[in-house]
């Protein structure tokens, strides 16, 4: 139980050591580019006497429409790491997480937060064989920290028993996204 309690309350993300401040800091799942300027603006006018709505949703309804879905289909947190938990406890007792590492590291803290299976695949070829019976199953596009862009999304869509969730964080930032 110490060795549990111990991994719920270290830091969760990375961040810099001792040594000279980075041009860009990857560890944290950052966008590199900052805050929209939008959302900044609208920030700024917020009125911090209030409680935003728990439910979010006028954003939800924002989003929703820019992005040709329902609002049912947005969600929305305080950072990837947030939506990373509330996806392990909606998986919880349902099945195994499955992950492809090196990978970022907020998926597995997650699952063991919650003592939920978790299966590292060896190869790209072993993941697609156990998403078919793993409940949740996470991967970056780009992969965080490799940068490598899978091939295999579309078969991995098409063979998810459970949910697949593709980690979007850093597809801003590639050269040559994948449709």
């Amino acid at each position: 139980m110490e060795g549990m309690l111990d991994d719920v309350l270290r830091p969760i993300h990375g961040g810099t050591d001792e040594g000279p401040e980075p041009l860009y800091d990857f560890s944290t799942n950052a966008n590199a580019l900052g805050p929209n300027p939008v959302a900044l603006a609208y920030l700024r006018r917020a009125d911090p006497s209030r409680y935003p709505d728990p439910l979010y949703r006028r954003l939800r309804r924002a989003l929703a429409e820019a992005h040709g879905v329902s609002p049912e289909q947005v969600a929305v947190g305080t950072g990837t790491s947030e939506l990373i938990h509330r996806l392990a406890r909606w998986t919880y007792l349902r099945g195994p997480i499955l992950l492809l590492p090196p990978t970022f590291g907020e998926y597995a803290r997650a699952a063991r937060a919650l003592d939920l299976p978790l299966w590292e695949a060896e190869s790209p070829e072993a993941f697609l064989e156990l998403l078919p019976k793993s409940s949740l199953a996470f991967l970056c596009v780009p992969n965080n920290p490799t940068g490598e862009v899978y091939p295999f999304l579309e078969e991995a869509a098409r063979r998810a028993g459970g949910a697949l969730v593709l980690d979007l964080a850093y597809y801003d930032l590639m050269e040559s996204p994948p449709p």
